[in-house]
């Protein structure tokens, strides 16, 4: 405060002067604490890309040297061998989709995407893959997969191959994981209005109604989810969402407590 000539202080300028260097304190404070912060999070961010990228190449190999084993190549195996070797390639499987989690979340932290092609899709075809992949793991439970489809109708949508699998491996997956032995999971396709909905539904433990506004949130588990001592990230329906958000579409969930959950993915539609 600058004064040309010889000036008193009143009270009131002390009291004026004295709050408007306190807020500038704090004013100064907030802004070094959210730098640290922002430090703070590239730092976290780059080190999840780092380790995620640095597990990926040998995760990779071992899933296939497991599924070469699996699959007979290298001699036939015992009952007990092929089981245990079946547990390791699951186990490793479970580490590949947390890698992918990990990186997506990171890309998606920092506002980057990792290079993928972006084509049309055609929705019967990953959905085919999808059931192919999951059917030994539901008839293990005896549970019931189905996919309706009417294949003379053929959807497209554009994304990516391996973004979609994903979307619809983490939501057929959380499916079996959660729905009892002799249950069912459906998948079912319509069209409306220029946009594809594909419904996931199960007839699982269900979620929570406090918990549906959560399950989008990095980490989060629902606490029935939790107390069944289920493998899981907490970070697959939140790639799930930002993938199709990215691509124009959107998320719908409805679930009642013990009785089921259906997903709905919404897509824009596009000429195959």
């Amino acid at each position: 405060v600058y004064k040309d000539n010889v000036y008193t202080f009143t009270e009131n300028d002390i009291a004026f002067l004295t709050a408007a260097a306190s807020h500038g304190s704090i004013a100064i404070k907030n802004a070094m604490d959210y730098q640290s912060v922002q430090n703070l999070e590239e730092a976290k961010r780059k080190f999840i890309l780092t380790v995620t990228h640095e597990l990926r190449s040998p995760v990779g190999v071992v899933r296939s040297l497991l599924r070469t084993l699996t699959e007979g190549y290298t001699g036939e195996m015992s009952e007990v061998q092929h089981d245990m070797v079946t547990r390791a390639l699951r186990r490793a499987d479970f580490l590949q989709t947390l890698i992918d989690d990990l990186l997506d979340l990171a890309a998606y932290k920092t506002g980057l995407r990792l290079e993928r092609k972006v084509e049309t899709i055609n929705l019967g075809e990953v959905l085919n893959r999808v059931i192919e992949r999951y059917s030994t793991p539901a008839a293990e439970k005896h549970i019931d997969l189905d996919l309706h489809y009417k294949s003379d109708q053929p959807m497209s949508v554009l994304s990516t191959a391996e973004e979609l699998d994903r979307v619809f491996n983490n939501l057929v997956s959380n499916a079996i994981k959660y729905t009892p032995e002799s249950g069912k999971v459906t998948i079912s396709v319509s069209k409306n209005d220029g946009e594809g909905q594909v419904k996931v539904s199960d007839t699982g433990i269900g979620i929570p109604e406090e918990s549906l506004s959560y399950l989008f949130e990095e980490f989060y588990r629902a606490p029935n989810a939790k107390a069944q001592s289920k493998q899981g990230t907490g970070l697959g329906l939140v790639t799930v969402k930002d993938i199709v958000t990215r691509y124009g579409g959107s998320v719908q969930v409805n679930s009642v407590l013990n009785k089921g959950t259906t997903f709905t993915i919404i897509l824009p539609l596009v000429d195959g």
